[in-house]
């Protein structure tokens, strides 16, 4: 009789630990990982894949060598071959996003936004200034009211296509070679290339937008999962970022490959130390029982 009712009252109590919130003594972290890789051809000279976006259906990636640069358009196979090659009239395409069907890029050769038609992204319609910026972006995205444009260690909010500048931050990553608005988090992810010791590496940051400030929230390393420059093994570097169906895409620049990650909630010591507060609590109650059985 008494060994049924220890286990029911360990079986309660361990389940409303793991059904909480996370909100108490620390709750829920999330850790990055790896789900698939792809390997993508090289397009001429290209150094690696410089941007990733998806119109909704379709995955795209973009190859850039000194003095223009390439479109792929991938099927959503296996091995996301490629559907097509297309050039592009950003000379220097360093990233690209979707919006409303149509694809805008950031040209860091022109230091110019570029917007193309809806359905064609060949056909250029217009090109805007990067105001905010001391130079061409390596970066741009749409959070559903304004584009973001990174560069350097800078982040600037514009409208298009008034041109308007709605602010600029400087939240403290070191050399930005990507951004991504992710809706469903309500975060800005960037790509921070830096180099925290003697070698260099890329970072996964994600930052929320209060409207007022930027304010960085989590960072993930991604040194593990990249190879080394030719030559050089301190250096590694991911470029192009994209969010879409729950997964995050970067780039493997220096191996052509594609990145698929997925952040995946862990327990932190808080809510481990509440499992022990509540299995002890359990205990307690359960001797108490035996004891009160036992008389």
């Amino acid at each position: 009789m008494k060994r049924p009712r220890l286990t029911i009252w360990i079986s309660i109590v361990s389940t409303c630990v793991a059904l909480s919130d996370g909100n108490a003594l620390g709750g829920l972290s999330e850790t990055l990982v790896l789900k698939g890789s792809y390997s993508v051809p090289q397009w001429s000279t290209s150094s690696g894949v410089r941007s990733i976006a998806f119109d909704g259906p379709n995955l795209w990636t973009s190859q850039t060598t000194s003095w223009s640069s390439s479109l792929y358009k991938h099927n959503m196979d296996a091995t996301l071959s490629v559907a097509g090659v297309y050039g592009s009239s950003s000379v220097y395409l360093t990233e690209m996003t979707f919006v409303n069907g149509a694809l805008w890029t950031s040209d860091n050769m022109s230091n110019r936004t570029v917007r193309y038609a809806v359905g064609n992204p060949t056909s250029e319609v217009a090109r805007y200034g990067q105001p905010g910026l001391t130079d061409g972006a390596h970066g741009i995205t749409f959070d559903g009211s304004a584009f973001w444009l990174a560069q350097a260690n800078n982040l600037a909010r514009v409208d298009y296509p008034s041109g308007t500048l709605l602010g600029t931050w400087q939240p403290g990553f070191a050399s930005v070679i990507g951004v991504e608005w992710d809706p469903t988090r309500n975060s800005l992810w960037v790509l921070d290339q830096h180099r925290p010791s003697v070698l260099m590496t890329t970072t996964l940051r994600e930052y929320k937008f209060d409207g007022t400030s930027v304010t960085e929230v989590a960072s993930y390393d991604l040194w593990p999962y990249l190879s080394p420059y030719p030559g050089d093994p301190t250096i590694r570097v991911a470029a192009g970022l994209d969010v879409s169906g729950g997964y995050i895409w970067t780039s493997d620049y220096f191996d052509f490959e594609l990145l698929q990650f997925e952040l995946q909630p862990v327990p932190v010591p808080g809510a481990l130390v509440l499992g022990a507060i509540g299995l002890s609590f359990s205990g307690l109650l359960c001797r108490r029982r035996r004891e009160t059985l036992s008389r």
